[in-house]
């Protein structure tokens, strides 16, 4: 086990997910069909590793390659942010509070889009997105995520890829 300069031990940790009940597992850049990843939220699998294990995590699931439009500029779509308890590397982290539902990939133009899916600490930048985020799917659209998370820098991610079309 590894510790910085200031002499705290470092912890080591990761965040995995799997789609129809552990049956589509993600590798991370894997490229995904829609039908894949259209039914369930995913299941989220958190390993760490390191004598302080915090057990609450925030999950944000996002698309930076999103548009309101065909043809209107890019913005990061938040398909899905959820506060989780870990229960270890080989159970599913339970779902403790839903802060945004999940919202299937459905990118709509011929661009390969990059789902990621960002793990953050439990804090109250993470586990509260402001009220009108909450209103409806318009409101999912941002311009900067990072200032949603407070410059919350994620512990671990992990990311898929889908494309609709095929280009022409």
């Amino acid at each position: 086990m590894a510790s910085d300069s200031m002499g705290s031990i470092s912890m080591s940790i990761s965040i995995s997910i799997s789609y129809d009940g552990g049956k589509t597992r993600v590798q991370n850049g894997q490229m995904l069909s829609v039908s894949e990843t259209a039914t369930h939220p995913p299941s989220l699998y958190i390993s760490q590793e390191g004598e302080e294990q915090q057990s609450y995590y925030s999950v944000a699931m996002i698309d930076r390659m999103a548009s309101r439009e065909p043809g209107s500029p890019l913005q990061t779509f938040v398909h899905y942010w959820i506060v989780v308890r870990s229960q270890g590397p080989q159970v599913a982290a339970m779902v403790e509070e839903v802060l945004a539902p999940y919202v299937r990939p459905a990118p709509h133009d011929s661009l390969l889009h990059p789902y990621e899916v960002l793990l953050f600490a439990a804090t109250a930048s993470t586990t509260s997105p402001p009220a009108a985020f909450r209103g409806s799917d318009d409101h999912r659209y941002v311009e900067d995520f990072e200032s949603l998370v407070q410059d919350e820098a994620p512990l671990a991610s992990t990311r898929f890829t889908e494309q609709i079309t095929s280009p022409l």
